[in-house]
Protein backbone atom coordinates (compact mmCIF):
# COMPACT_ATOMS: atom_id res chain seq x y z
CA UNK A 1 0.00 0.00 0.00
CA UNK A 2 2.32 2.43 0.78
CA UNK A 3 4.59 1.57 -1.99
CA UNK A 4 1.40 2.17 -4.43
CA UNK A 5 1.27 5.89 -2.55
CA UNK A 6 4.46 6.40 -3.17
CA UNK A 7 4.41 5.77 -7.06
CA UNK A 8 1.10 8.00 -7.14
CA UNK A 9 3.22 10.73 -6.02
CA UNK A 10 5.91 10.56 -7.82
CA UNK A 11 3.38 9.82 -11.00
CA UNK A 12 1.92 13.02 -9.98
CA UNK A 13 4.83 14.81 -9.23
CA UNK A 14 6.28 14.04 -13.07
CA UNK A 15 2.61 14.56 -14.78
CA UNK A 16 2.43 18.13 -13.15
CA UNK A 17 6.10 19.21 -14.37
CA UNK A 18 5.38 17.87 -17.49
CA UNK A 19 2.17 20.20 -17.48
CA UNK A 20 4.49 23.35 -16.55
CA UNK A 21 6.87 22.63 -19.38
CA UNK A 22 4.63 22.14 -22.13
CA UNK A 23 2.40 24.86 -20.93
CA UNK A 24 5.67 27.17 -21.13
CA UNK A 25 6.12 25.56 -24.36
CA UNK A 26 2.70 26.30 -25.91
CA UNK A 27 2.25 30.11 -24.50
CA UNK A 28 2.36 32.56 -27.79
CA UNK A 29 4.91 33.95 -28.79
CA UNK A 30 5.79 37.89 -28.34
CA UNK A 31 4.04 40.23 -30.74
CA UNK A 32 6.32 41.21 -33.61
CA UNK A 33 4.42 44.43 -34.06
CA UNK A 34 4.30 47.15 -31.69
CA UNK A 35 1.20 49.11 -31.48
CA UNK A 36 0.86 53.14 -31.36
CA UNK A 37 -1.81 55.27 -30.65
CA UNK A 38 -2.66 59.21 -30.26
CA UNK A 39 -4.41 61.97 -31.03
CA UNK A 40 -4.17 65.05 -33.09
CA UNK A 41 -3.30 68.28 -31.30
CA UNK A 42 -5.65 70.99 -32.29
CA UNK A 43 -4.11 73.73 -34.60
CA UNK A 44 -4.37 76.99 -32.64
CA UNK A 45 -2.19 78.99 -30.84
CA UNK A 46 -4.60 79.36 -27.63
CA UNK A 47 -7.12 77.13 -26.26
CA UNK A 48 -10.70 77.85 -26.65
CA UNK A 49 -12.19 77.46 -23.56
CA UNK A 50 -14.66 74.58 -24.01
CA UNK A 51 -13.22 73.91 -27.23
CA UNK A 52 -12.21 70.41 -28.74
CA UNK A 53 -9.37 68.93 -27.12
CA UNK A 54 -7.87 66.86 -29.88
CA UNK A 55 -8.16 67.94 -33.91
CA UNK A 56 -10.46 65.50 -36.57
CA UNK A 57 -8.06 64.91 -39.82
CA UNK A 58 -6.63 62.21 -41.24
CA UNK A 59 -3.38 60.42 -39.56
CA UNK A 60 -0.51 59.12 -42.20
CA UNK A 61 2.23 56.63 -41.46
CA UNK A 62 4.74 57.37 -43.98
CA UNK A 63 8.01 54.23 -43.60
CA UNK A 64 11.20 56.15 -43.09
CA UNK A 65 12.42 59.09 -41.54
CA UNK A 66 12.60 62.80 -42.33
CA UNK A 67 15.13 64.11 -44.24
CA UNK A 68 16.95 67.62 -44.56
CA UNK A 69 17.22 69.12 -48.31
CA UNK A 70 19.34 72.42 -48.28
CA UNK A 71 18.07 75.05 -50.28
CA UNK A 72 21.37 77.02 -49.98
CA UNK A 73 22.46 80.07 -48.48
CA UNK A 74 21.56 77.77 -45.07
CA UNK A 75 18.11 76.91 -45.37
CA UNK A 76 17.20 73.31 -45.41
CA UNK A 77 13.85 72.07 -45.93
CA UNK A 78 11.98 69.01 -44.56
CA UNK A 79 11.73 66.02 -46.83
CA UNK A 80 9.25 63.33 -45.58
CA UNK A 81 8.94 59.46 -46.79
CA UNK A 82 6.78 58.97 -49.40
CA UNK A 83 5.63 55.68 -48.34
CA UNK A 84 2.70 55.39 -46.73
CA UNK A 85 2.06 51.94 -45.06
CA UNK A 86 -1.07 52.78 -43.32
CA UNK A 87 -3.52 55.83 -42.71
CA UNK A 88 -7.07 56.81 -40.48
CA UNK A 89 -9.40 59.22 -40.24
CA UNK A 90 -10.14 60.19 -37.28
CA UNK A 91 -12.91 62.54 -35.70
CA UNK A 92 -12.90 65.48 -32.77
CA UNK A 93 -11.59 64.19 -29.90
CA UNK A 94 -10.85 60.65 -31.54
CA UNK A 95 -7.96 58.28 -31.24
CA UNK A 96 -5.94 56.66 -33.97
CA UNK A 97 -4.12 52.90 -33.66
CA UNK A 98 -2.05 51.69 -35.75
CA UNK A 99 -0.05 47.91 -35.42
CA UNK A 100 3.11 48.64 -36.97
CA UNK A 101 6.15 46.02 -38.02
CA UNK A 102 9.30 47.51 -36.34
CA UNK A 103 11.16 50.52 -37.64
CA UNK A 104 11.63 53.67 -38.38
CA UNK A 105 8.14 56.19 -39.04
CA UNK A 106 6.59 59.45 -39.90
CA UNK A 107 3.19 60.20 -37.95
CA UNK A 108 1.57 63.33 -40.34
CA UNK A 109 -1.88 64.36 -39.63
CA UNK A 110 -3.66 66.44 -42.24
CA UNK A 111 -6.67 68.78 -40.53
CA UNK A 112 -9.70 68.68 -41.66
CA UNK A 113 -10.50 71.95 -44.41
CA UNK A 114 -9.53 74.62 -44.12
CA UNK A 115 -6.19 74.20 -42.18
CA UNK A 116 -3.10 73.97 -44.58
CA UNK A 117 -0.87 72.71 -41.71
CA UNK A 118 1.11 69.08 -42.12
CA UNK A 119 2.40 68.45 -38.62
CA UNK A 120 3.93 65.09 -37.85
CA UNK A 121 6.37 63.51 -35.46
CA UNK A 122 9.34 60.95 -36.24
CA UNK A 123 8.80 57.73 -34.33
CA UNK A 124 10.81 54.30 -34.04
CA UNK A 125 8.71 51.48 -33.19
CA UNK A 126 10.12 47.74 -31.75
CA UNK A 127 8.44 44.41 -31.24
CA UNK A 128 5.77 44.44 -28.73
CA UNK A 129 6.02 48.47 -28.47
CA UNK A 130 2.75 50.10 -26.77
CA UNK A 131 3.17 53.59 -27.53
CA UNK A 132 1.50 56.56 -26.74
CA UNK A 133 2.00 59.29 -29.55
CA UNK A 134 0.40 62.46 -30.07
CA UNK A 135 1.07 64.23 -33.58
CA UNK A 136 1.48 68.40 -32.12
CA UNK A 137 0.70 71.57 -32.63
CA UNK A 138 2.57 73.33 -35.58
CA UNK A 139 0.11 76.42 -35.64
CA UNK A 140 1.63 77.95 -33.08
Amino acid sequence: MRHLRNTCVRAIGLVTALLVILSGGLSSPPSAKGVVTGRIAPCMGLPIPDGPRYAAGTVFVLQGQVRWKSEGHGNYVDMLPSDVVARQDVATNQAYWFALEPGRYVLQARYSPPAGVLPYMEITVRAGDDLKVDVPNECL
